[in-house]
């Protein structure tokens, strides 16, 4: 009785005294201030309702510890984050959710360290791979057990924590990254590497499932390990964040590495003031057009090395120029063509059928159809061999009979017929909103992306975010607006389009002024109609809109083929149809496929299908940038 009296009234102390002294200690942090965050024990979602005696030893929200850190990546008096971790007794789905939190504060450019007190086990050990830094309290370890099943996200948090680890007692390693590249990496992959090092100019392209990502991952672990300079860039936000992810290192867009001025409308990194690296990778470098490769280049000094990763048979720049075909054309540069699909893409259809149509062959269905035996005799394609019955999802059942609608979840990637742009829609709204959430459980608003040749059409862009807003948003009421109007979900109409609450919107030009990108995508969460603004959530944070400024925010149900460079969405649905013909070429149809990473359904007609993989006419552009390369290397 005591005791609870003894809580209570230290409760009742702290509970007057803690806010403000939080407040005056967070307006006094001094410039260059970190911010330390202790976990121990379990993590919660949300916030508990406990009794208030025992709030001081209720488990860390972690919606709580998002709109902290939120407010700290918006601090520029903090320059990194603390991570104590005492203890972590929590299942695998929010020691994820925790170490985004941690990578979410890389990309934003805070130092982020872990301190591991009493060693970490498997869970600690991955959310503390995310970090810049990983501290380790004397006589501590780090739990290895399944070290070879935990090397996807083992790889680099010992080279971080500066041990030398002694595995399996069979021989030292000077790090784990070596290790793991060791276990991991094929021949090709090496030789690629190693000239990324040696070089001071270095191609390296390839479709996907060839191990781009596992080079970049080699480089960037070796170099940092010797303590290099290293910037990981890319052109848009989508492509720099998923970078930043698979490589457990900072990346950012190219315009944000430059430190784009929109006061001058310049960059403030130029051959004057060169960035400060000595390494730099760009990703998705197909995506770069002429004038932007332009100001990177010559803002990296001559004593740094340049590695460009790209897909050179997609989609080129929307910008001028073809600057990665021309740069590869040209000869000034080493280049590693890797061509080998590794064993755990084999029996994914996606990569297999990407590769065949980058190739002028027809994809092939897990089951034989009626729109691709029609393909096969339009094209005459004799290489076909009959479907694997074994291709499929790793893991799952690959006897699994497809179901009435055509869709087997024994296969990630179907090709689907429609006799007409009016069915073809009317499919696409159906497989989206019913039959692919039912069949594989995914999203339909926040893992399903459709994806169009063209934006006018029947089957266009346009017309299918009307008819998948009306299916998936609705005009309909609901309590939570019960005051608004007569209780309808809020929206407005600008430029001929609607928004509403809830949908689906993408940012198609660079906005500095608000930190939002071309291909930022988002979900409409507020709209006020006397203050004239509209809110979107794009990733953790809030941009605010002018009614005036919603030329710039389209609907994103569907989205062009053209704006989906560089990024990759769980589910990809793909409308093909002869409608779309002058569209319908070869590295079209290949983009589109590799944007998809657990299924890809293609919808339309066996005519288009067979013009698009017979077509690898691309249209021509002309510039003089190939014969300057080569005239400056002396080939011209």
């Amino acid at each position: 009785m005591l005791r609870i009296a003894f809580a209570l009234a230290l409760d009742l102390v702290l509970l007057a005294l803690l806010p403000l002294r939080l407040v005056r200690r967070w307006r006094a942090a001094p410039e260059g201030a970190w911010l330390e965050v202790k976990i121990d024990g379990g993590l919660t979602e949300v916030a508990r309702r406990v009794p208030f005696w025992q709030r001081r030893h209720q488990p860390v929200a972690l919606h709580s510890l998002r709109r902290v850190l939120a407010a700290v990546r918006a601090d520029t008096r903090v320059t990194g984050v603390l991570f104590r971790i005492d203890a972590l007794r929590v299942g695998s789905a929010r020691a994820t959710s925790l170490r985004d939190l941690l990578l979410a504060l890389r990309a934003a450019g805070k130092k982020v360290a872990v301190y591991l007190p009493h060693g970490g086990g498997t869970l600690a050990t991955y959310v503390a791979s995310a970090a810049d830094q990983v501290l380790l309290g004397p006589e501590t370890h780090l739990d290895l057990t399944g070290f070879a099943i935990e090397a996807t996200y083992l790889r680099g948090v010992l080279d971080r924590a500066g041990i030398e680890p002694e595995v399996f007692a069979k021989g030292r390693f000077k790090t784990a990254g070596e290790f793991l590249e060791k276990k991991s990496m094929s021949d090709a992959q090496r030789e690629a590497v190693r000239a990324a090092i040696t070089s001071k100019l270095v191609v390296i392209t390839g479709g996907p499932g060839v191990g781009k990502t596992t080079i970049i991952r080699g480089i960037v672990k070796i170099l940092a390990y010797k303590k290099a300079r290293i910037a990981l860039c890319a052109p848009t936000g989508r492509a720099a964040k998923r970078l930043s992810e698979s490589c457990s290192y900072f990346a950012q867009t190219i315009h944000r590495l430059l430190k784009y001025d929109p006061q001058d409308h310049d960059f403030t990194h130029h051959a004057a003031n060169p960035i400060e690296a000595d390494l730099v990778v760009v990703d998705e470098t197909s995506m770069l057009d002429v004038p932007l490769a332009f100001h990177l280049l010559n803002a990296i000094p001559p004593t740094a090395s340049v590695v460009l990763v790209g897909d050179v048979d997609q989609l080129p720049s929307v910008g001028p120029g073809n600057f990665l075909r021309d740069v590869i054309d040209s000869g000034i540069a080493p280049v590693i063509r890797l061509n080998q699909i590794f064993r755990q893409h084999h029996r994914s259809q996606i990569v297999v059928n990407a590769h065949r149509v980058n190739e002028g062959k027809l994809p092939e269905n897990s089951a034989a159809t009626p729109m691709l035996a029609m393909a096969r005799d339009l094209t005459g394609d004799e290489d076909s061999p009959p479907a694997d019955p074994e291709a499929g999802r790793p893991g799952e059942c690959a006897a699994a009979a497809p179901s009435a609608n055509g869709l087997s979840t024994a296969s990630d990637f179907h090709l689907l017929p429609a006799d007409s742009p009016e069915a073809a829609v009317r499919r696409i709204v159906k497989l989206v909103s019913d039959e692919i959430p039912r069949a594989f459980q995914f999203d339909p608003i926040e893992e399903i992306q459709v994806m169009a040749p063209m934006h006018r059409g029947v089957c266009g862009v346009e017309n299918l975010n009307r008819e998948l807003q009306a299916a998936l948003n609705p005009k309909r009421a609901d309590p939570k607006f019960r005051l608004h109007r007569d209780g309808v979900i809020p929206e407005i109409e600008r430029f001929g389009r609607l928004y509403r609450i809830g949908d689906k919107v993408m940012q198609i030009r660079n906005n500095y002024d608000k930190d939002v990108f071309n291909g930022d995508l988002g979900r409409v969460v507020a709209i006020d109609r006397d203050a004239a603004k509209l809110s979107v959530r794009v990733d953790e944070r809030l941009v605010e809109y002018e009614f005036t400024d919603l030329d710039e925010l389209l609907p994103a149900y569907a989205i062009s083929i053209h704006k989906s460079q560089g990024s990759e969405y769980p589910v990809v649905v793909i409308p093909i149809l002869t409608q779309h013909y002058v569209m319908l070429q070869r590295n079209l149809l290949y983009t589109a496929i590799t944007r998809g990473k657990k299924l890809v359904v293609v919808v339309g007609a066996a005519k288009a299908l067979a013009i698009a993989v017979r077509n690898d006419k691309t249209a021509q552009r002309y510039g003089m940038l190939k014969a300057r390369l080569m005239e400056r290397d002396g080939k011209g």
